[in-house]
């Protein structure tokens, strides 16, 4: 009987072992997926992350190769034959210089053609010669209708600066005669977003003869920003104060020109202002968005030129007018996909439970059986 009883007791002695070791194997395989959700979580939300910031970069590294290019057009232009002779001629108004000159503007506006227009101002700020592409062709304007620009904002600041420096203007819509040009309807109005490069120009003796300018189409490259998208997301671009330079919604564009506040910080008031002045970060999580910028510098950064060992543009980027590269994601889906790694995490660990449980239990009928036979 004794030696019954102690073999019924090494039983279950065995069976509590085995259920012992069991519970273990449960805690481990729940400790397990758990750690697993945890990093599959956030290895997803990473990639996610990184998807939008490697799109954005892509925009970004479009829009990086833009102004170095520019400026390496407008320092070319600089240092032309044509431009030289007319520059240090007796007569600054002479017809063969000028022609010469304007012929050389349309050889190179012919081959590029982001370039809206082409321009020489003298150091009074009158036009002394324009070539323009208006979309359709390629003329020079005529000498009645070349303008006083003596009065425009980029005027003295062009002015200012010395030998192979360059000026770059703010992105603005352009404007003739103080009315802003339209290529479209009443209606539907298409407005002509310019960018300006300009760069004093000088005679031999180092006298100053005014002025290259050069503007050019920002669409050639804002239209990039308005059309790119992933998965639902979209990207904007916004100036140093918050206005929209490109968005998926033209009519939010340049709304300073129109004397309306379409800007960043007000469409996004939690968030707008920190992205504007975030220069260290690359990306912001709110509780429904996820914002993913950069910071672009038209003067200063990567956009720097050199000639020689001397840089032209400037060293602090506070004190340029800037750009934000910016994409909106919308947090909800990336959400739901973790919501879906939650529940599987949840199913495995109650699949789990199901089979420690079942295996208990079976463990237990076996024993029961057994001493049931044995009576």
């Amino acid at each position: 009987m004794k030696k019954l009883i102690r073999k019924h007791l090494k039983k279950e002695v065995v069976v509590l072992i085995i259920c012992f070791l069991l519970v273990l194997l449960f805690g481990y395989l729940i400790f397990n997926s758990y750690n697993i959700y945890i990093m599959t979580s956030k290895n997803y939300w990473a990639e996610n992350i990184d998807a939008i910031g490697q799109s954005v970069d892509s925009v970004f590294l479009d829009i990086n190769d833009f102004p170095q290019q520019e400026g390496n057009d407008i320092l070319y232009i600089g240092k032309i034959n044509s431009l030289h002779d007319l520059l240090n001629s007796q007569d600054m108004r002479d017809e063969e210089d000028k022609r010469k000159l304007a012929k050389d503007f349309m050889n190179f506006m012919e081959v590029n053609p982001a370039y809206y227009n082409l321009r020489y101002i003298d150091e009074n700020g009158m036009e002394i010669i324009k070539v323009e592409n208006d979309g359709k062709s390629l003329f020079v304007v005529e000498d009645e209708k070349l303008q006083d620009k003596s009065d425009r904002p980029y005027f003295n600041k062009i002015m200012m600066l010395d030998k192979d420096e360059i000026y770059i203007s703010r992105i603005d819509l352009n404007a003739e005669n103080s009315i802003l040009e339209n290529r479209g309807t009443e209606e539907v109005p298409e407005y002509v977003p310019v960018i300006r490069y300009g760069m004093p120009v000088f005679d031999y003796g180092g006298k100053r003869k005014g002025f290259l300018i050069f503007d050019i189409y920002a669409d050639y490259f804002l239209e990039d920003i308005r059309r790119a998208s992933r998965n639902g997301d979209f990207m904007f671009l916004v100036d140093n104060n918050g206005y929209y330079l490109a968005h998926r919604d033209k009519s939010k564009e340049f709304s300073f020109m129109f004397g309306e506040e379409d800007r960043i910080d007000i469409d996004y008031p939690d968030v707008g202002l920190e992205v504007l002045r975030s220069f260290d970060k690359r990306f912001i999580e709110t509780e429904d968005f996820v914002f993913t910028f950069r910071h672009i510098y038209p003067t200063v950064g990567t956009f720097e030129i050199y000639q020689g060992s001397r840089k032209i543009f400037g060293d602090k980027p506070e004190d340029e007018h800037y750009w934000v590269l910016v994409s909106v994601s919308h947090s909800s889906g990336m959400k739901k996909d973790m919501k879906n790694i939650e529940n599987d995490f949840i199913l495995s660990a109650i699949f789990s439970s199901l089979i420690v449980l079942l295996i208990v239990v079976l463990l237990f009928v076996i024993l029961l059986i057994n001493g049931g036979q044995k009576k």
